[in-house]
């Protein structure tokens, strides 16, 4: 027997209402019905904001569509550029920065979505310089109040609790504190 997502099933049903026909009509109509509600559901989802394609194939399975017609949509999407891996993963990155994110943070959230930004032409170089990178850690810090005790082993935490390397964390660290000592 094979199994129907729900919103197929019901979509069917309601636009197929005549009596039993043969098996392999009934699936036949059904698969094209996933198919098309599968690639309906990824522009919806498109339509909120971008995705890269691992992370929609994950919220197309969760919502139940089988992977044949997951396979359909993102190809169809690819097609019509719908689904752009390389505008995903530019937004994405470029938004992150904005958000005062580090590399390794940026990196390692792009892994768990299934992503990988070195396919990008240009990666890393493209998007980091250790000037910018100390440049966005030296503004993480000025919104952050220095702690008494501690000081530096905490502010370099932070740091790099927003993916910022080591290295360009205690520099700004170290930046700060001149700037707190001289003030």
């Amino acid at each position: 027997m094979h199994w129907v997502p729900a919103r197929v099933a019901r979509s069917f049903e309601h636009d197929h209402p005549e009596p039993p026909c043969p098996y392999r009509e009934a699936r036949e109509a059904l698969e094209t019905r996933e198919n098309k509600l599968c690639l309906a559901a990824l522009t919806e989802m498109l339509g909120r904001r971008d995705y890269g394609a691992e992370e929609a194939r994950r919220k197309l399975r969760h919502a139940g569509f089988r992977a044949s017609a997951i396979d359909h949509a993102l190809e169809r999407a690819q097609e019509l550029r719908f689904l752009d891996e390389e505008r995903f993963l530019v937004s994405y990155i470029e938004e992150r920065l904005r958000r005062g994110w580090g590399r390794l943070k940026i990196e390692a959230d792009l892994r768990q979505r299934g992503s990988d930004p070195h396919m990008l032409p240009g990666y890393p170089d493209r998007f980091f310089s250790a000037e910018d990178d100390l440049e966005r850690a030296c503004a993480a810090l000025a919104r952050k109040a220095v702690p008494e005790r501690n000081a530096f082993e905490r502010l370099v935490r932070h740091l790099m609790g927003k993916g910022f390397p080591y290295r360009i964390a205690a520099q700004a660290v170290r930046i700060r504190l001149d700037e707190e000592e001289s003030a």
